[in-house]
C-alpha cells in the first residue's frame, strides 16, 4: 500500500519536501459528459534541497501530461494504485538542478463520479431550464477535483479561469475578476482571483442559471460553506 504523509494521515503529501505555494486553475465546464477538463498551474517550492518529487493527492483524475511550464517540456510522472478512499498519489518528477521555485503544468480531466462535483440536470433546479454544478471539496474531497496538496497545513493563494455556456454564470470562493466570450464558440469565460491563502478544499464554486440580482446574492452567500 502507497505510504501516506507522516504529517497528515489523509494525505500522500509531502510538503516538507516541495509545497506548492500558487494554484492557476483553467477548466472547461463539459453539462454533457459531466466532467471538468483542462488543466492546473502549480507554483512549487523546493523545501528540501534533497527532493526529488512533488508529491500531490489525486482520486479519480485522468492524467494526461506533466509538463515544465517554462519550457514545455514533458516531466515523468507515475500514479499510483487507490488506497482506500485516500485516492492515488501523484509523484512528478523534478528537473535536475531545479531552481528553488518552479512551475508544472497538469493537464486532467475529473470524472462522472467525481466526489467533490455534484450534477444536477434542469429538471431538478428551481427554473427547469438549465443544467447546475456545484462543487464540496472538504474535507478531501478536493483531490478528486484537481490534482493539489490536500492538508490543511498546505494554504495558497489561487487564480482561475471558467469555461461555461453563455447562458450561465460561475461563482467561486474568489474575486471575480472578469467574463468574457470565447471566440468561435457558445462558452463564456469567468475570470477570478482569491489573494488569500486558502486550503485545497476552500476552492469550490457553482455554475447555475441566474434569473435575477436576489439569485446572484443568494449564491454568492452560499459558495465556500
Amino acid at each position: 500500500m502507497e505510504a501516506l504523509s507522516p504529517s497528515d494521515p489523509n494525505s500522500f503529501s509531502r510538503p516538507e519536501e516541495c509545497i506548492v505555494i500558487g494554484i492557476h486553475i483553467d477548466w472547461e465546464v463539459n453539462f454533457e459528459n459531466h466532467i471538468l477538463t483542462g488543466f492546473v498551474d502549480l507554483t512549487v517550492e523546493k523545501k528540501d534541497t534533497s527532493a526529488s518529487h512533488l508529491v500531490l493527492d489525486t482520486r479519480d483524475l485522468t492524467i494526461k501530461n506533466v509538463v515544465d511550464k517554462s519550457t514545455d517540456k514533458p516531466l515523468n510522472y507515475k500514479c499510483g494504485e487507490p488506497v482506500l478512499t485516500f485516492g492515488s498519489k501523484l509523484e512528478i518528477e523534478l528537473p535536475e538542478n531545479m531552481e528553488n521555485r518552479k512551475e508544472f503544468r497538469v493537464f486532467y480531466e475529473t470524472i462522472p463520479s467525481s466526489s467533490a462535483l455534484q450534477w444536477l440536470i434542469p429538471e431538478l433546479t428551481a427554473g427547469k431550464k438549465h443544467p447546475y454544478l456545484y462543487s464540496h471539496s472538504e474535507a478531501i474531497h478536493a483531490r478528486s477535483m484537481l490534482p493539489c496538496q490536500d492538508s490543511p497545513g498546505v494554504k495558497s493563494p489561487y487564480t482561475a479561469v471558467v469555461r461555461v455556456p453563455k447562458d450561465l454564470v460561475v461563482l467561486m470562493s474568489a474575486v471575480r475578476d472578469g467574463e468574457e466570450d470565447c471566440e468561435n464558440t457558445n462558452l463564456k469565460a469567468f475570470k477570478f482571483t482569491q489573494k488569500v491563502s486558502s486550503t485545497s478544499f476552500q476552492t469550490d464554486g457553482a455554475v447555475f442559471y441566474c434569473c435575477s440580482k436576489y439569485s446572484v446574492n443568494d449564491e454568492l452567500s452560499n459558495v465556500g460553506r
